[in-house]
């Protein structure tokens, strides 16, 4: 908050939400969620969206939202290489930062503050990688799956602007000399949590999204939007 707030002082941007759709609004502040020790669901899958935690993050992420502008993804990452922005939460594949480049990655802090309990902050996407039991060509699937995974195929992946899931590779010296952006890359895999894994979210997102955008264009108090959303949500989920 404190970089926002200066950096709006000076005529820039301090923060910028990712909008453009509903997924796109609740991923942006998912690690917001995390970091207050909020989550959307709990262990059964029932909603978890009109809590004192909730609303605690949600309040913060609005109050940086007005330090800075909603953009979608193209957007943002011109502002923060540009340097008309200060932060953005985004994936590692948006933006490949070069040795003169304005900006660069940060793992996303675990505690509000010193006297805060870590907690996992960023969030995995469910794009995960394996074969299908319908697969017709199960062995050819696994061989593809060697070549994708293996550490040569990962390194080479680096050049072209691919972001490897090995730690071989993601502690390379030699690609570390070349993209030190992956290292923190690596650190921000050690604080990771799944998005629910559930069969309803897009729809969940789209509920819980528009609803979020309501508060924050403030055509809905936070309480009427979040009590909204979360009467929409247990339906969907029931």
């Amino acid at each position: 908050m404190d970089i926002a707030q200066k950096t709006n002082a000076a005529g820039k941007l301090g923060f910028i939400v990712r909008g453009g759709s509903g997924d796109n609004i609740v991923s942006d502040f998912i690690p917001h969620l995390l970091a207050y020790g909020g989550w959307v669901v709990d262990e059964n899958n029932k909603p978890t969206v009109n809590t004192d935690a909730f609303k605690a993050a949600f309040t913060n992420y609005i109050d940086l939202y007005k330090l800075g502008d909603t953009m979608d993804k193209d957007d943002i990452v011109a502002a923060i290489d540009s340097g008309s922005a200060a932060m953005a939460i985004g994936w590692p594949g948006w933006y490949v930062p070069s040795a003169d480049s304005a900006a660069s990655y940060i793992v996303i802090p675990t505690k509000l503050d010193d006297n805060d309990t870590a907690k996992n902050t960023s969030m995995y996407g469910v794009w995960t990688i394996g074969i299908c039991n319908n697969s017709q060509n199960k062995e050819l699937t696994l061989k593809l799956l060697e070549y994708l995974m293996d550490q040569n195929t990962q390194l080479a992946s680096v050049a072209n602007g691919g972001v490897p899931c090995r730690y071989s590779s993601l502690l390379n010296a030699d690609v570390l000399a070349t993209h030190p952006q992956l290292e923190t890359v690596c650190s921000a895999l050690q604080t990771g949590v799944y998005r629910p894994v559930i069969e309803q979210w897009s729809e969940f997102t789209n509920i819980l999204g528009t609803e979020m955008d309501s508060v924050i264009q403030g055509t809905k108090t936070m309480d009427q939007g979040l009590a909204d959303a979360q009467a929409a949500l247990e339906a969907l989920m029931s």
